[in-house]
């Protein structure tokens, strides 16, 4: 497309290297909704918010729904292949002033997910991991190092070594993060294969039994199986209830977040090869490898474990006082189940790798929507610098100096996610409807793009079905996150509310603000909306 005004972009070409294959995008995706630690967190924290869901029916409606954003960010990534993702499509489909807002409060809640995630990759993934390693080693150094890494200052520094990893891989250029993401990604998944087959091959008797011998031993607690639920009784929890439908459709949050980052390439797609294919193969294709993987892995660990006993577990970790020696990990209860160290060793990886690559992968597309920003004059011309290999090098910087400010507030001041879900629900909501409107609004746009962003079902353009499915979704998301303080992660009957309008309003200011002060070097930002940035 000819630029009718060169003056709205830095410069005529991104900088960006190509270097994502559609395998490569497959991989960034699966990594980016961190299939381990999926595993690893969601059953308690499903038992927590809502212990009478079928885990088999969130994650089916969870799947189905999601299949809705993916073909929205796969065909929109296929019509405008550029980095910054939602940024771009909503800009140039809407308004620009509303896709900056937009895409200004998801980048928020991905500054603030890196920061935490930095936090939670020792309490949630270090941490069980050297008492799982003890447990099944009987070294009592081991769980004691397991809690020392929980202290502040442990927790900080080791927090603080990670994003460095971050700040070095990253700025290592786009080939070396694809290939350091490749090769972690191979040893994740293969700790994960044997997380499966530990609970696919046990019974629940034999968890029990595994169960109380462990915690007798190193726990001095007799008939612990038992006593875990005995006490969650005692503190308000409701057992041998059967499942229910509306149980399940409630918890429809949770059957998306499981999903949450399938859709993340679509940030990088200045660096994608051929994103007609590569972005719908590696998006849809990441999808339906978790949905399988989830259900065969959490179906068989409720099988073992026992859905009282998961739910109890999700109690009793909010307690000043648990009989647990960590969180309710499935990693955790694979190592009791097991007395071979290998196994035990390759499945504690496997779930730090998860949580530790989910920090580039989250980084990255904090990076891509600066840099996007940048490139169209939202915000300092430098943040859109690239070096010989294609990496935003002061982008970079700045995303890992926030994420560190917000890892400081997590361990030191209890900083954690402030309406996590809900920030980025809007974001993507408000992408369904572009997409609804995109063959309409954009018409000219929408004929020149590749023929797959251009079919139609029943008439209509496969692009604005998707809309229509993906803003259902987010509705129904964004409504359970304003109205559930478990998922919202604020007190108070507004304030979710109140946090959601401080954020995206924030964005409209500073875009406004932007667009004053560029005017007045004779610049009017509004021509983004009629172009999209060169390659």
């Amino acid at each position: 497309m000819a630029l009718a005004t060169p003056s709205l972009f830095v410069r005529q070409t991104s900088g960006l290297i190509k270097e994502f294959r559609p395998i490569d995008v497959f991989v960034f995706n699966t990594v980016a909704f961190a299939l381990g630690l999926v595993l690893a967190i969601t059953p308690t924290f499903l038992g927590g918010l809502y212990p009478n869901a079928n885990i088999h029916v969130v994650l089916t409606l969870g799947f189905i729904l999601t299949a809705f954003n993916g073909l929205v960010y796969g065909l929109f990534s296929a019509a405008m292949p550029r980095s910054g993702g939602d940024y771009v499509f909503i800009s140039r489909t809407l308004n620009p002033a509303v896709g900056f807002a937009a895409n200004w409060g998801f980048t928020w809640s991905q500054f603030l997910g890196v920061g935490v995630y930095a936090a939670w990759c020792v309490r949630d993934a270090l941490s069980p991991a050297l008492i799982t390693l003890g447990y099944g080693m009987r070294s009592k150094a081991l769980i004691d190092s397991g809690g020392f890494v929980l202290k502040p200052v442990p927790m900080f520094v080791i927090g603080t070594l990670l994003l460095a990893s971050v700040l070095v891989v990253s700025l290592a250029g786009t080939k070396i993060l694809k290939r350091f993401l490749n090769a972690f990604f191979v040893v994740a998944l293969i700790g994960t294969g044997m997380l499966m087959w530990v609970f696919l091959t046990t019974s629940h008797s034999e968890f029990v039994a595994a169960f109380n011998s462990a915690m007798a031993q190193q726990a001095n607690l007799e008939n612990a199986y038992a006593a875990v639920i005995e006490q969650a009784r005692s503190n308000g929890l409701q057992t041998g209830q059967p499942t229910d439908f509306l149980s399940a459709l409630l918890a429809l949050p949770v059957g998306y977040w499981v999903f949450i980052g399938v859709t993340y390439s679509a940030y990088v797609g200045g660096e994608i090869k051929e994103p007609q294919k590569s972005q719908t193969i590696g998006i849809l294709g990441a999808l339906v490898f978790g949905y399988v993987i989830y259900m065969i892995t959490m179906g068989a660990y409720y099988d073992v474990v026992g859905r009282d006993f998961n739910n109890a577990v999700a109690l009793l970790q909010t307690l000043e006082k648990s009989p647990l020696p960590t969180s309710g990990s499935m990693s955790f209860f694979a190592g009791i189940l097991t007395t071979n160290i290998g196994a035990i060793l390759l499945i504690s990886v496997s779930t730090f790798l998860w949580f530790f690559m989910m920090l580039f992968v989250m980084a990255t597309v904090c990076v891509r929507n600066i840099f996007a920003w940048s490139f169209d004059q939202l915000a300092p011309e430098r943040w859109s610098h690239t070096d010989r290999r294609g990496a935003p090098r002061v982008a970079t910087l700045v995303v890992v100096g926030c994420a560190e400010l917000f890892l400081a507030a997590q361990v030191f001041a209890g900083i954690t996610f402030m309406n996590y879900i809900a920030l980025f629900s809007v974001c993507f909501l408000i992408a369904g409807i572009a997409a609804i409107v995109f063959p309409y609004r954009r018409k000219e746009l929408f004929e020149q793009s590749p023929a797959i962003v251009r079919r139609r079902v029943l008439g209509l353009p496969l692009i604005t079905l998707a809309g229509i499915g993906n803003t259902v979704l987010f509705l129904l998301v964004l409504y359970s996150a304003l109205t559930n303080n478990g998922l919202s992660g604020v007190t108070g009957e507004w304030l979710p509310v109140y946090v959601l309008v401080a954020i995206y309003g924030s964005g409209f200011l500073v875009y406004m603000a932007t667009k004053a002060y560029r005017a007045r070097g004779g610049v009017d930002l509004g021509h983004l909306y009629s172009e999209i940035p060169p390659e």
